[in-house]
């Protein structure tokens, strides 16, 4: 009982101490053992030696105990035991700490508060339950994006509401050590998610500064919204509610959300997909290429822009004899993104 209750005294000691102290305790523990043993050990015990010495130390403070070397005094034992006490201690308050850096580690992970380290991933400022997690469902389904590295940043969670799926920042989503953190400067992509439409054109800002290259998304409340934000990056792209002309739309020709809905989910059917026009010296008629995509790739050329810029205007269903050339886009509706489009470039 006095030995328990002398180790328990011991470890609620130690576990109070810094690690410097723990060092010293360690180093007290040698010297002390090397002076006590060496006084009172035979010399042909073999612990006069510094190298045998140190080898029976630690296996003596770790509780390995090969039993190569050993006290055959009463007073060594007696130093021993002390070593021992003391020492298994010493370690069981090491381990502890230990455990307690990997649970501090894997808390602020998970409370959104680490530094991380990605690159090429997807950002989402702003989280809102439900429809986030369908914007993940989303992301993941596209074959060419399922592994990319995905950052939710959100000021309202207190820890991270995808912890299976997604890393996580948490703080103001327009400040600089949120941008820091979820490494915006590095990002491939980055969606603005957020409510409120103040806080997605403070946010789109702020990400505009880290990174102006990266293609941007925001979803707006207010259409006159999307005339500031285009001050601030005109290549931005603005996704509003369902607009007037869509509900007309829709009033006069009943299913049409159904298919709009259709045509933009990567879960449910095929979807619209932008190829920019592979270099090329010919030229290509619309009604051509209109063909070609159905009877090389099941595809539906649906329309064309006349340059690369996302913000470019799209003609719908162009005429024909539309042409078709090197430096446009165009957009097509396929069960997957098309991988080869290398034909068009080397047909004659």
């Amino acid at each position: 009982m006095l030995l328990v209750r002398l180790m328990n005294r011991a470890i609620e000691r130690l576990t109070r101490l810094t690690w410097p102290t723990i060092s010293s305790v360690f180093a007290g523990l040698y010297a002390f053992g090397a002076l006590a043993l060496g006084a009172v050990e035979p010399a042909d015990s073999g612990l006069h030696s510094i190298a045998n010495y140190s080898w029976w130390y630690l296996v003596t403070i770790t509780t390995v105990g090969y039993g190569d070397l050993a006290p055959v005094t009463p007073l060594g034992r007696a130093a021993a035991g002390i070593i021992m006490i003391v020492g298994i201690s010493a370690i069981g308050v090491i381990l502890g700490k230990i455990g307690e850096v990997f649970f501090e580690v894997g808390r602020k992970r998970m409370r959104g508060l680490e530094r991380l380290d990605e690159r090429d991933h997807v950002v989402i400022l702003g989280y809102n339950e439900g429809e986030t997690e369908q914007v993940i469902d989303e992301i993941v389904a596209a074959a060419d994006w399922k592994d990319r590295s995905i950052v939710v940043c959100s000021h309202d969670q207190d820890e991270n509401p995808m912890p299976d799926r997604v890393k996580f920042v948490r703080g103001p989503l327009g400040s600089d050590d949120v941008m820091e953190r979820a490494c915006v400067a590095k990002a491939h992509a980055i969606m603005i998610h957020s409510n409120e439409d103040r806080i997605t054109i403070v946010a789109a800002l702020a990400a505009s500064t880290f990174n102006s290259e990266a293609h941007m998304v925001v979803k707006l409340s207010d259409p006159e919204s999307e005339r500031h934000l285009l001050r601030i990056n005109p290549r931005i792209e603005c996704v509003l509610p369902l607009s007037v002309k869509m509900t007309v739309q829709a009033l006069q020709d009943p299913g049409i959300t159904r298919v709009m809905h259709a045509l933009l989910s990567n879960v449910d059917d095929d979807v619209v997909f932008r190829v920019e026009v592979p270099a090329s010296a010919r030229t290509w008629r619309f009604d051509a290429l209109l063909d070609a995509f159905k009877r090389r790739h099941q595809a539906i050329l649906i329309g064309v822009s006349g340059t690369t810029d996302p913000t470019a205007k799209v003609s719908i269903n162009p005429r024909g004899d539309f042409e078709v050339q090197t430096g446009m886009t165009m957009f097509y509706i396929a069960s997957e993104r098309l991988a080869d489009l290398a034909w068009m470039a080397s047909e004659g």
